[in-house]
């Protein structure tokens, strides 16, 4: 500091100050030492001289000792201040300025403190640390005596320094660590005090002070309120800035109220972004204290000091910060600080069990959100850790519930980390065991959560390595046996991870699935059994095998085998030393349950045959030329374990089935049984069964095994079933023999070795035996064994009968029976078919040919039999019957097998080894290459012959539809089985004809028979030019057009003959399938669709199955791949045509194209653009079908997928959403909930990234807003308002770019959604009886439900800095050129809801903006409809409170204005309403804004609120009351000159307004009226002048009251010169300009002679009072003048009289005037009474006759009359007796006769009134004449009578007793 002083005169100075401090004497002495000096002394510091400094601090030394003895000195806190902010002041003088700084703020009070809180804050900032924390302590203090305002702006300003973001990080982290701060400890306790969680040395001792004793309990929970109370103000809009702040408030457990207010808060806190890096890393830092700075970058960080570590947080903030890591990913991504809190938490000295928890489930949110590269960092570490705990908990003993949950955590854990990186598990097979293990010990919750973990660490065990799947497999088969009775989730575990790890080949694991398909739980069952088809591995997942059945691997016959048997040796052996096995029946140990042993006995044949086909061979071929007799010995062994076992029939039913077909391949095990009488008792157990499956596989077994039979065991053998057969009466012991005994004859008969068993005579014996015997048996079962007999006897060779007649004895027996059986017996009738077939078959006697045609035309009669499987056995037969030798390979007698099922297996060989097998079943051994020369035999000419009758006599479409059916599946039988024959080929296109014909049928069969034959048709042909010709055909027939004739042939179909049926069966798919072959370029495709089209439930069936020999399924996959792109979107709409069969048929076909989960991400792109293309086409099924396959179309599309067709999507939904056809809009409306459903998702940053969900926005947003909303159809509006609220929902702040636009379009369409009849009703409210305005209010009302209210909301949420600009420019556009009044109304609401939000930046918007803002809204204000004016005045008011003073002032000019005395008459109430309106707004909204122009404001209101009108009147009451404005004391000036200016107006309703104001003024300015009363009066005397108008009245009380409150200051401003009217002219000698009391008389006596008789009552009324007041005016003259005739007029009976006839007229006037006329009588006489009172002794004197004519009039008057009258005389007794020289000698009415009369008069009416009033006021006057006349004795001789007079009348009313007791007393 530059001075000229030297430094003797500096500390001279001081000595001077010092002096007069030693004068002080008062505390108020002292304080105004410290206001002049302390800065001085202070700022002398400045100076470097070291004797100043001494005399400075001498002068300082005495200050601070004075001031310690006397308690609260004011120290001068503003200059001290000023001069510590003084930037030229050396930092000796800012320390001093802050000591005595602080000591004032302690001494002062709370309310003094507040008005420095902007000083303290200033430049916190660039304060030095110790010196900041001086300042916050003192903020501190001044915050928990601030009351927050509400007002935002108020608010803002106050706390300023918060929203400066320098000033406000110094003081938020002052807060921050006093909220962390725990109370101080008891003075009484000794115990050593340590730093407390989150704080260190330095930070504890900044709040606390050094002997941490700073605050008490009270003050620090006093403070923490008051922190927590301004944060959560709203000052601070980010609220990541103090989430931490009321995080660590929120577990402070010592001060409750802090608690639960953090607690509530913090649930409030709804922006706090937890994906910000800043706050993770304080919340890391928090947690683990000053460590965590050292762990971010440990060679960058400089060592922190001992004493400003921070110490780690409390357990249970610690846990509480856990939860919110928890919601963070980035919390998840911080290595090393995610690995020490892991650890902390988990092994730290102060964890809790809780806390452990809290931690295993951050380090699950850890597993499974932290990047790859943080996870394989630090994946290790937590590893090991998560074993460790483990360990420890394993080690602890305990089983409490929380050690359990810590458990079940950790587990899950580990399992998540193995999700995510599998390389640390895969090798690590000891713990799969391990936990394994723990599953069978652990109690029931923690062994779930093993078995779940495990679950998750079988992924990365998926086809391991061989030495860890021996390994595994080693574990997993500890837990195959022994765990029976244990508990079910190790057994499930095993079993799952058995399958799941290893492939289907894998025999261990097969053996596992084996086993567990035995398992005791059906859960169990069911998944191995899984494990038994063929599977695959998807992630995780185990699924059905999608690998085509001929490719896909099976486990190797040969191992599996030696692996099942081995195993079963170890397991009877492990149970051999422990007694019985569970599995031990008699007298054999099986090893397995039975179910198990079924499943593998299953497993092995599949296997079996599978081993066969991978070797290239058939299975027969295998077994016997590639399979080593060992194999086949322990197969055989291991199937008569069943067999020898009595486990159940299931076992003996499959084991038995297994042998059977181990003989029909290997015919050395057939000799085995044949010489092994141990293998024969074996099965002879079979024929001793009750039921009747196993007799059929024994007679099969020993029909193939006594071919090995020697002579006499033979003979033996036959000549036993032949006596049952003949003798025995048990059906159930001849069923066996009679059905072994056939078998035997047919494999003799097969192998032509009959002459075995002497043919002709056993043969012979033994089918007239059973036909005589059992045909026609009662039991069903042995009937249809006799029926099967006969047929195996005679399937190889002619039944052995002489003549043509025994044989058409048995066949027309047979076709008996199958016409009877055909609808009951459904088994006998398909066995006596199969017999007759068989028998048809064997017969190749000369005489054969009668008796087949006999069978073939019974078979064609059964064509109306309703059992579709039956018709297929038919077929079948007829195949058999008519193809001779062509069928020998159709027939297996000797197999455990069906017909269906063995073909099925042949044709699986033949497409797996191709033709050359020598098993080959496939025609194309018997086609045309071998058979060209056989065309016309008698087989071809069968077949032709039966092909014909088929197509000419039941395809016709006369036949009934079940004719059709089996005509249809005859002809696919007899097709596939012939058609490839060179003889039939010529036939093919009438075929396809016929079946064309049949898919118009309604019957959903026959179409998939016309199908699969139109197919058949197709695959039948061998010619490439014949095929082009039948696709031509085809395509042709279904499309209605002439079919080209074939060489050779005739057209079976005429034109039309398809269209023109029926359309509703699959002729439409077909047509369709034709399309779709055709667009792609392959017309021959439609064959394959066609195929792949069939989905009846028949082809499941075992007679179906067979003709899947002919499906071309898997063959179209490969010929179809390069087309599926095209095919496949075409497939897939037609999925979902409205058709159901149609969509059945195409789901068929879809399904066998392509899996379903490989449809999507395939093709998901040419799909969508099929169905986008097909919701635009004019056929209306397609547009349906397309709309329907949109939902399952996007339902799981990615944003990427979705996003180039969005739109599209939406402008087509649209387009459909208002189709024509009702289905297509249905349809429509289901696409569009899930569009919407889809749409909403993609736009929700919580499921898409937030830059594809701004793609998404950008995209969907403005098309809804321009082409969905202001849409024509009303369904598509109300779908865009769905999806718009549920868009603005979930998308979040990503709205902010489009709210502009959003808020117009929105607003816009409120008044487009309303309902047209309100349009109507407006033009109609008249006729309704409703008003416009109530019209319209209900209007308004019902739009508050509209949904666009809520959109609208959330915009406003989202309105910020960037969009506010364009925000109010919208508004401005659509307040000017909005229409319908709900769209105004809406906008007025958004404007005033926008200026009311928290969140809108609206607080420092430009004075230009608000401006143009309320120049454009003004025009609204005053609109012609009351509803809309109303809510923009509203919204006016909340712009209003939000602008500056200025705007307020502009809009109070410019509504003045609109109520100016030169606006127009018509239109000013309006305009008043509207004013008024504002006003109440603005005193609502923004009271303090409109309270800086009272001046105006509240003389207009005053002004108003008198208004003649009612309504407006009570509007302006209503401001002024709600208001409570009361006092006009302040504006009663303005109130007068604004009452002036109106009372001078040429209007006589703006005069009326103002008489009537300057009446209330004068009542409500009583107290203080003489200030204005010479303005007042002159006002009134003005307004009094001229013609009588409405309000006038009011003056006249105004002047009245005027002469009556300030009679005495008129009177002396007239000089006392009141008495007469000549001093009139003398008024304004005193310069007041006060009229004078005989003016004001005069002025108001003049009133009284207007003719308007309300009014002149009124006058009179007011003049009576008057003269009350001015005694001392003589005007009786005047009012005789006047009044007398109107009271007194002694004609008025005789006008009566003459005008009584004249009734009409009395009716209409006089008696309308009579009442008012009363009324004025009644005010004339106490005028009377007054005036005469207040005249002169001569006029007094001069009219004493006034008496007389008072009592004339007293008695024969109304009561209120009498009143008045009553009223005058006592006025006129009291004035003349009270005269100065009144003698009863005089003339002064006390002559007898006078007095007489007075009395009697009174007497008279006291008796006869009987109004008490009347008798009040004639006791009143006889008191007056007691008191005034008593002195004269005419008077005083006339009391006795008075005493009577009001005895009596007291004794007729009670009620004036008192008043009558009080004139006895003066009479006595």
């Amino acid at each position: 500091m530059t001075t000229t002083f030297q430094p003797n005169e500096i500390i001279k100075e001081l000595n001077n100050i010092l002096f007069r401090f030693a004068l002080i004497d008062t505390e108020t002495s002292f304080e105004k030492f410290l206001e002049s000096y302390l800065d001085v002394i202070i700022e002398k510091l400045n100076y470097n001289d070291e004797l100043v400094k001494k005399k400075v601090m001498e002068v300082l030394s005495n200050i601070n000792k004075r001031s310690m003895v006397t308690s609260n000195i004011q120290f001068p806190i503003d200059k001290l201040l000023s001069l510590y902010h003084n930037e030229e002041k050396s930092m000796m003088v800012k320390n001093f300025a802050i000591i005595y700084i602080e000591k004032g703020f302690k001494t002062l009070s709370s309310t003094s403190k507040v008005p420095f809180l902007s000083q303290i804050t200033k430049d916190i900032n660039k304060l030095q640390s110790l010196h900041q924390d001086i300042f916050c302590h003192i903020i501190l203090s001044i915050l928990i005596s601030v009351q927050i305002p509400k007002n935002e702006k108020e608010k803002n300003e106050l706390f300023e320094f918060l929203r400066n973001e320098k000033e406000s990080k110094v003081i938020l982290s002052f807060f921050f660590d006093f909220l962390i701060t725990p109370p101080p400890p008891d003075v009484q306790s000794k115990a050593i005090i340590g730093i407390p969680p989150c704080h260190s040395s330095v930070s504890l001792q900044r709040i606390m002070g050094k002997q941490l004793n700073k605050y008490d309990f009270n003050q620090l929970n006093e403070r923490k309120l008051a922190i927590l109370n301004v944060l959560s103000c709203g000052v601070i809009q980010q609220e990541n800035d103090i989430f931490l702040h009321f995080l660590v408030a929120s577990v402070d457990s010592n001060f409750q109220e802090v608690q639960k207010k953090a607690e509530d808060f913090i649930k409030r806190l709804s922006k706090v972004k937890f994906e910000n890096s800043e706050l993770i890393e304080q919340m890391y830092s928090i947690f683990l204290g000053s460590q965590a700075i050292a762990l971010k970058k440990p060679q960058q960080q400089p060592e922190i000091p001992l004493d400003q570590r921070r110490q780690e947080a409390s357990a249970i903030l610690k846990e509480r910060i856990l939860q919110y890591f928890c919601k963070s990913i980035v919390a998840a991504n911080q290595f090393s600080l995610t690995l020490h809190v892991i650890f902390d938490s988990i092994y730290g000295s102060s964890t809790t069990m809780k806390l452990k928890q809290s931690a295993m489930i951050f380090v699950q949110w850890v597993f499974r959100h932290s990047s790859d590269q943080q996870l394989s960092t630090m994946g290790p570490v937590i590893f090991s850790g998560l074993l460790k705990l483990i360990d420890e908990l394993e080690n602890s003993g305990s089983t409490s519930k929380e050690v359990n949950e810590l458990k079940s955590f950790t587990y899950m854990s580990l399992g998540l980390l193995c999700k995510r990186n599998k390389d640390l598990f895969k090798n690590d097979i000891q713990l799969i065991g391990k936990l394994m293990k723990k599953v069978t010990t652990e109690e029931s919750m923690v062994a779930i959560s093993i078995q779940d973990s495990l679950v998750m660490m079988r992924e990365a065990f998926i086809e391991p390595s061989k030495e860890i799947g021996d390994q595994l497999i080693a574990i997993l088969n500890s837990f195959v046996h022994g765990y029976e009775n244990s508990e079910y989730q190790i057994r499930t575990t095993c079993l799952q991870w058995a399958q799941h790890c290893f492939p289907f080949q894998d025999i261990r694991s097969r053996y596992i699935s084996l086993i567990f398909s035995g398992d005791s739980r059906p859960d169990i069952r069911e998944e191995a059994k899984r494990g038994l088809e063929p599977y695959q591995h998807q992630g995780n997942m185990m699924i059905p095998s999608t690998i085509e059945e001929s490719k896909q691997i099976y486990p190797d016959f040969k191992s599996l085998l030696n692996y099942i048997i081995d195993r079963r040796e170890d397991l009877i052996k492990s149970n051999s030393s422990g007694g019985k096995s569970k599995y031990f029946q008699g007298g054999l140990q099986i090893g397995f349950s039975a179910m198990s042993y079924e499943n593998m006995l299953e497993l092995l044949r599949k296997c079996l045959r599978k081993s066969a086909l991978s070797n290239g061979q058939t299975t027969s071929q295998y077994v016997m030329d590639s399979l080593d007799g060992d194999s086949i010995e322990k197969y055989l062994s291991f199937i008569e374990i069943g067999l020898q076992s009595k486990i159940g029939d299931e076992v003996a039913l499959v084991s038995s089935t297994s042998l059977l077909d181990l003989m029909n391949l290997d015919e050395q095990v057939i000799e085995q049984f044949a010489q092994s009488p141990t293998k024969l008792s074996l099965i002879e157990k079979l024929i001793q069964s009750s039921k009747p499956l196993f007799k059929d596989l024994y007679s099969k077994m020993i029909g193939l095994i006594s071919f090995y039979f020697n002579k006499e065991k033979l003979h033996e053998l036959i000549n036993q079933f032949m006596k049952k057969v003949e003798f025995d009466n048990d059906v159930i012991e001849v069923y066996g023999s009679m059905l072994s005994l056939a078998s035997m004859i047919s494999n003799f008969n097969r192998k032509q070795q009959s002459e075995k068993i002497n043919q002709e005579s056993v043969v012979k014996k033994f089918i007239n035996l059973i036909f005589e015997r059992f045909i026609d048996h009662n039991n069903q079962a042995i009937k249809l064994c006799t029926v099967q007999s006969i047929g195996l006897v005679g399937v190889y060779k002619s039944l052995p009968f002489s003549t043509l007649d025994e044989k058409l004895k048995i066949i027309s027996k047979l076709i008996q029976l199958v016409k009877s059986t055909a609808s009951s017996e459904r088994n006998l009738a398909e066995g006596s078919i199969q017999a007759l077939g068989w028998i048809c078959f064997g017969d190749n006697d000369n005489d054969s040919k009668e008796f087949k045609e006999k069978v073939v035309d019974s078979l064609f009669e059964l064509v109306n039999n309703k059992n579709e499987e039956m018709q297929f056995t038919i077929g079948e037969t007829l195949s058999l019957i008519i193809g001779g030798h062509k069928m020998k390979q159709s027939i297996f007698p000797f197999s455990p097998f069906t017909t269906e099922e063995i073909l099925s297996e042949k044709r699986k060989e033949i497409e797996f080894l191709g033709s050359q097998s020598n098993m080959l079943i496939d025609n194309n051994n018997n086609n045309s290459n071998n058979n060209d020369g056989d065309d016309d035999d008698d087989e071809s000419k069968n077949i032709i012959k039966t092909f014909n009758r088929i197509l000419t006599n039941y395809f016709s479409d006369r036949q009934s539809p079940i004719t059709r059916c089996s005509a249809g599946i005859w002809m696919v039988c007899l097709l596939k089985n012939f058609g490839k024959l060179s003889f039939v080929q010529p036939q093919l296109p009438l075929i396809q004809n016929g079946f064309i014909s049949l898919l118009s049928d309604n019957n959903e069969l026959t179409q998939d028979v016309a199908s699969k034959g139109i197919t058949l048709v197709y695959d039948s042909s061998i010619d490439p030019k014949f095929k082009e010709f039948l696709v031509s055909n085809l395509g042709k027939t279904l499309s209605g057009k002439p079919t080209q004739k074939a060489p050779g042939s005739t057209e079976l179909l005429p034109e039309g003959t398809i269209n023109g049926g029926n359309k509703t069966g699959s002729v439409l798919t077909y047509k369709e399938l034709t399309s779709v072959a055709n667009d792609l370029g392959k017309p021959d495709m439609v064959y394959k669709l066609m195929n792949l089209s069939t989905h009846h439930q028949i082809w499941n069936s075992k007679k179906g199955a067979s003709f899947a020999i002919v499906s071309l399924a898997s063959k179209a996959k490969d010929e179809l791949a390069p087309l599926l792109p095209s095919l496949i979107p075409k497939i897939y709409r037609f999925v979902y045509d409205p058709n159901p069969k149609m969509a059945a048929s195409m789901k068929s076909i879809l399904n066998a194209l392509i899996d379903q989960k490989d449809l999507f991400p395939q093709y998901f792109q040419p799909i969508l653009k099929e169905v986008l293309q097909g919701m635009g086409t004019n056929a209306w099924r397609v547009r349906e079908a397309s709309c329907s396959a949109i939902p399952d179309t996007i339902q799981n599309a990615t944003p990427d997928q979705i996003l180039p067709y969005l739109e599209e999507i939406f402008y087509m939904s649209f387009r459909t959403l208002d189709d024509i056809k009702e289905s297509v809009r249905k349809a429509a409306e289901v696409s569009m909930k899930s569009i919407g459903n889809v749409s909403a998702r993609l736009c929700d940053p919580a499921y898409t990234s937030p830059s594809k969900a701004k793609e998404v926005l950008k995209l969907i947003l403005p098309f809804i807003l321009n082409k969905g909303i202001s849409n024509d159809s009303n369904e598509v509006k109300q779908f865009s308002i769905k999806q718009l609220v549920r868009i603005s929902k979930s998308s979040k702040q990503l709205l902010t770019p489009y709210i502009p636009d959003m808020i117009t379009v929105l607003l816009e369409s409120l008044s487009s959604l309303e309902p047209a009849s309100f349009n109507y009703a407006s033009f109609h409210a008249e006729s309704m009886n409703v008003s416009q305005e109530q019209l319209e209010s209900m209007r308004v009302e019902i739009s508050k439900t509209s949904p666009l209210n809520d959109i609208l909301e959330v915009c406003q949420r989202y309105i910020d800095d960037s969009n506010i600009t364009q925000v109010l420019a919208n508004l401005n556009q659509l307040v000017q050129f909005s229409v319908g009044i709900i769209t105004r109304v809406g906008v007025s609401k958004f404007i005033g809801a926008l200026f009311q939000s928290k969140t809108a930046p609206i607080n420092d918007l430009p004075e230009q903006t608000l401006t143009k803002l309320i120049n454009t809204m003004f025009p609204s204000v005053i609109d012609k409809s009351p509803t809309i004016r109303k809510h923009f005045i509203v919204a006016l008011s909340h712009i209003l409170s939000k602008s500056p003073t200025k705007l307020m002032g502009q809009l109070l000019d410019r509504i003045s204005s609109l109520v100016s005395p030169d606006s127009d008459p018509l239109q000013l109430e309006d305009n008043l309403i509207i004013v008024g309106t504002i006003y109440k707004e603005l005193f609502k909204n923004c009271p303090s804004k409109i309270s800086n122009f009272n001046v105006d404001v509240i003389p207009f209101l005053y002004f108003y609120k008198s208004h003649p009108k009612k309504e407006i009147s009570e509007l302006y009451k209503s401001i002024w009351d709600d208001n409570s404005i009361g006092s006009i004391k302040l504006y009663s000036d303005e109130i007068i000159k604004l009452i002036t200016t109106n009372m001078n107006s040429g209007t006589w309703s703006t005069k009326e307004q103002a008489a009537l104001c300057l009446s209330s003024l004068t009542d409500d300015i009583r107290n203080m009226i003489d200030t204005h009363l010479p303005m007042i009066l002159n006002l009134i005397v003005q307004g009094l002048k001229g013609r009588t108008y409405p309000g006038k009245d009011s003056l006249l009380g105004s002047l009245s009251t005027l002469s009556t409150i300030c009679s005495k200051t008129i009177i002396d401003s007239s000089g006392g010169n009141n008495n007469n009217n000549n001093n009139n002219n003398n008024n304004n000698s005193n310069g007041n300009n006060i009229p004078t009391p005989s003016e004001i008389v005069n002025i108001m006596f003049n009133e009284c002679k207007k003719n308007d008789l309300e009014y002149k009552r009124k006058a009179i009324t007011n003049l009576s009072i008057i003269l009350k007041s001015f005694n001392t005016i003589d005007i009786y003259d005047k009012v005789i003048e006047e009044f007398y005739p109107f009271v007194f007029n002694q004609q008025q009976s005789t006008e009566e009289s003459m005008n009584v006839d004249s009734k009409d007229e009395i009716d209409k006037d006089e008696l309308k005037l009579r009442p008012m006329k009363a009324l004025i009588r009644t005010q004339i006489y106490n005028v009377i009474g007054d005036s005469f009172k207040a005249s002169t002794k001569e006029t007094k004197l001069k009219n004493l006759s006034i008496a007389d004519s008072l009592l004339n009039n007293l008695v024969s008057s109304l009561w209120s009359e009498q009143q008045s009258i009553l009223y005058a005389l006592s006025c006129f007794i009291k004035a003349i007796w009270s005269l100065d020289d009144c003698s009863e000698s005089g003339n002064f009415f006390l002559d007898e006769t006078n007095i007489i009369k007075l009395f009697s008069t009174i007497a008279e009416t006291l008796n006869y009134t009987k109004y008490q009033a009347v008798k009040k006021s004639c006791l009143d006057l006889l008191e007056d004449i007691v008191v005034t006349g008593g002195k004269f004795k005419i008077i005083n001789s006339n009391f006795d009578k008075i005493k009577f007079l009001i005895t009596e009348a007291s004794k007729k009313d009670n009620s004036i007793g008192v008043q009558v007791d009080k004139l006895l007393k003066l009479l006595n």
